[in-house]
């Protein structure tokens, strides 16, 4: 897996906006197939994590 863009740094691609104690984290990521499941798994299994989406 690659990781094209940080959060934060909008000229690459991702995003980062504070609502109150939430952050909401965009990134663009290159990964291999077969990865895009294990990927999502892994970071809803963060406690603090909210809510998951893929576009």
């Amino acid at each position: 897996m690659q990781v094209v863009a940080e959060a934060g740094k909008s000229a690459l691609g991702s995003e980062t906006r504070i609502l109150g104690p939430i952050a909401r984290i965009r990134l663009r990521l290159i990964v291999q197939d077969g990865e895009r499941e294990s990927l999502v798994q892994a970071i809803k299994s963060v406690k603090s994590v909210q809510e998951v989406r893929w576009v």
